[in-house]
């Protein structure tokens, strides 16, 4: 098995011409792709958020030398490379790397669509349409809960404490908008405007009053817990896709 034919698979899943697509349309940034070649047979496939030393390291310890992630391990061009960094390991260990991103957060049963449904999502509409009817954004109805029950919710199905709450938490809570990782911006805030609680991470303080000043409620949340739960689930649907071993890595410091 070549790194070609695991990339097969991914693109399957999550083709990324939809990265393309959501670049163009928003006028965005991504470098999704095979970001390491080895052209070594696959003995292995670590499936991690971001390329991380810890993450370089179980890929060695579980003899696995292709690295799936969602966030790219290369995102900017690179001016210098330490012998310190995740890059350079895997690169010293014959380890190859394909990071999805934009498309893993727009498919059918991807990030985005899990951060949803982990919120109880029964029926989610896509706000920002991508390619037929796949895109970024989410917003679902949850029949008047209170505010605080959401929080609750979040807590427990995402494994993590690390919120923060804007609104009164006895109020309750019909609509909701949902956006995977940096999602909360001006333009998120405005296709949210039928809702009364928006879910995001890496909220900016400007973005913060624009939408408090809008009448939202906020749950802002990590980008790692927004975004893992969902690469968690991909994981599962696609781990018996391949003829060889996979391994999900998690580091629970960052949820």
């Amino acid at each position: 098995m070549k790194i070609n034919d695991a990339l097969k698979i991914f693109e399957e899943y999550a083709p990324k011409r939809l990265s393309d697509k959501f670049v163009e349309k928003l006028n965005a940034y991504d470098n999704s792709g095979v970001i390491i070649d080895t052209e070594k047979d696959i003995t292995g496939i670590l499936f991690a958020l971001d390329l991380t030393m810890g993450a370089v390291d179980t890929a060695i310890k579980n003899n696995c030398n292709l690295i799936f992630t969602h966030h790219p391990a290369i995102y900017a061009p690179i001016k210098s490379l330490s012998v310190n960094s995740p890059i350079h390991k895997a690169l010293s260990n014959n380890i190859g790397v394909i990071s999805y991103h934009l498309n893993l957060d727009v498919a059918k049963f991807g990030i985005d669509y899990y951060l949803a449904k982990g919120l109880g999502a029964k029926d989610a509409k896509v706000l920002t349409d991508v390619e037929g009817g796949l895109g970024y954004g989410r917003i679902f109805d949850l029949g008047g809960i209170k505010f605080s029950e959401v929080i609750n919710r979040y807590k427990s199905e995402f494994n993590s404490t690390k919120v923060i709450a804007y609104g009164n938490l006895e109020d309750n809570i019909n609509k909701v908008a949902t956006f995977c990782g940096a999602g909360l911006d001006s333009e998120s805030i405005d296709l949210a405007s039928d809702c009364d609680l928006i879910v995001s991470s890496d909220g900016k303080h400007h973005d913060i009053v624009n939408a408090l000043e809008n009448g939202k409620k906020l749950l802002i949340v990590t980008h790692y817990s927004s975004e893992f739960y969902g690469f968690k689930q991909v994981y599962n649907n696609l781990s018996n896709s391949f003829k060889v071993k996979t391994v999900l890595y998690e580091d629970d410091k960052y949820l």
